[in-house]
């Protein structure tokens, strides 16, 4: 079993200390785990933590198709809360959450006055059920998307969002709303569509290969 730091704070922050951009990472995380945020400090990046009495820890197992895993979480972080948030500001506000209370639709919406939401969808659709990760709805789904310019999700998230097996209908379904670029993970690459041209922004651009775009 092979013990690492994840999830799309870990990677995304590493990928975006790439590029020249200001760029702040706040997240969740216990005492006992703040070794990792002076790793990232090492990278020059730039890290908010909010105490919590646990950090989220997954356990992942992959099959062969690296599209496909079973997971378990042994302990949940705190959720964010808009009190702890009122004092960033960003033109785009990525969020990652990796449990469905991570991050409310409240907080989506508030953030949404103050920049662009780009949204990693997985976490939303994720059930914890005896320390099983089960998939799930997200009932709220329609209210949030509201919000969300950039949305990042895989093939199952994609048709658990839409219903659509076909993964270009469901990226066009989601279009519909106000996402202007879906990024669709498979296992043959990161695929992107975009269904709305930017009013007066430049360049959109890929981050990394989890998720994300900088617009600027």
């Amino acid at each position: 079993m092979l013990y690492m730091p994840g999830g799309t704070a870990y990677y995304f922050s590493c990928a975006l200390s790439r590029f020249d951009v200001n760029y702040l990472l706040v997240t969740a995380l216990a005492e006992k785990e703040m070794r990792y945020v002076e790793d990232l400090s090492a990278k020059g990046i730039e890290v908010k933590v909010q105490p919590s009495a646990h950090t989220v820890f997954f356990e992942n197992i992959y099959a062969e198709n690296q599209d496909e895993r079973s997971q378990r979480v042994t302990q949940k972080a705190d959720p964010f809360t808009m009190e702890q948030l009122k004092d960033v500001d960003a033109k785009i506000f990525h969020l990652g959450p990796l449990l469905a209370d991570d991050i409310s639709v409240e907080l989506i919406r508030e953030l949404a006055k103050k920049g662009k939401i780009s949204l990693d969808v997985q976490g939303y659709l994720r059930e914890v059920v005896d320390f099983k990760v089960n998939a799930t709805g997200w009932p709220e789904r329609i209210e949030a998307l509201k919000y969300v310019d950039i949305l990042k999700a895989d093939v199952a998230e994609l048709k658990a969002l839409t219903g659509c097996d076909d993964v270009e209908e469901g990226a066009k379904l989601v279009g519909e709303g106000e996402a202007q670029l879906v990024n669709i993970k498979m296992q043959g690459g990161l695929h992107i569509f975009y269904h709305k041209e930017g009013h007066g922004e430049a360049d959109v651009g890929l981050s990394c290969h989890i998720s994300g775009c900088l617009l600027h």
